[in-house]
């Protein structure tokens, strides 16, 4: 049968005598098939497409570049994963993806509650949440620190500890919205996360609006008391 590849020419037929000329010209049309093909030998991983001048095959160099639309059908998954890319262009039109479908999407964990001098600061039965995603450099973060706190000897600033993604440090740091739920005197709370001070890079503190101490103290926690902070924002993170 014929096909693109290797079309045979007949030779040799059923009970007919084997002749040098014909036989290598079978062989020749054989080794023209396997030469459209691809060489194995450094190209492990790698696309396979028919060539430009639609003769043969051939091994797909990088980049990859896509003439027309790449479309998945199905419940398929496809990992992109590009750590050294420095931008991406997105079209001026159209509909981008949901964001929670993209890499990152809905990362959860905990967080806990500290302040500059813990001392003996316990909490007790702590509860928290956090998710986040991002994008680039682009954090979108939300989540819950509530306990009941105990202390004698700790002082100092109020900070929620172990954020998921180190912060960009800003002077003053970014700001995150937070709302205060507790038997406290302050009733408005602002976060900041990346302020100049490298220690405080992976935490929200806990600051004052309208108040002339710019920062939250655990002393204004009474011990024994129960304190729950909501918060949620955007922040541009290091990398």
């Amino acid at each position: 049968m014929a096909n693109e590849f290797y079309t045979h020419n007949g030779y040799p037929q059923t009970g007919s005598t084997a002749i040098s000329a014909p036989m290598r010209a079978e062989f020749e049309a054989l080794d023209r098939a396997f030469a459209k093909l691809p060489g194995l030998a450094g190209n492990a991983n790698k696309f396979v497409t028919v060539n430009a001048s639609a003769n043969g095959l051939a091994v797909l160099p990088f980049p990859i570049i896509l003439s027309g639309a790449f479309t998945t059908v199905g419940a398929s998954t496809i990992t992109l994963s590009a750590p050294a890319i420095s931008s991406v262009t997105f079209p001026t039109s159209g509909t981008l993806a949901r964001v929670e479908d993209l890499p990152g999407a809905q990362t959860t964990g905990t967080l806990s509650l500290s302040c500059t001098t813990p001392g003996n600061l316990a909490l007790v039965s702590p509860n928290s949440k956090y998710g986040y995603v991002k994008v680039g450099r682009m954090v979108a973060i939300y989540g819950v620190m509530a306990a009941t706190l105990t202390h004698t000897t700790a002082s100092g600033s109020v900070f929620v500890t172990g954020l998921p993604v180190a912060p960009e440090a800003v002077t003053g740091g970014q700001s995150i919205s937070v709302i205060n739920e507790s038997n406290t005197n302050i009733t408005t709370l602002r976060g900041s996360v990346g302020a100049i001070d490298s220690t405080s890079t992976m935490r929200i503190i806990l600051n004052r609006d309208g108040n002339t101490t710019s920062d939250m103290l655990i002393t204004e926690i009474t011990t024994g008391d129960f304190f729950r902070v909501y918060f949620s924002g955007i922040y541009r993170s290091t990398t």
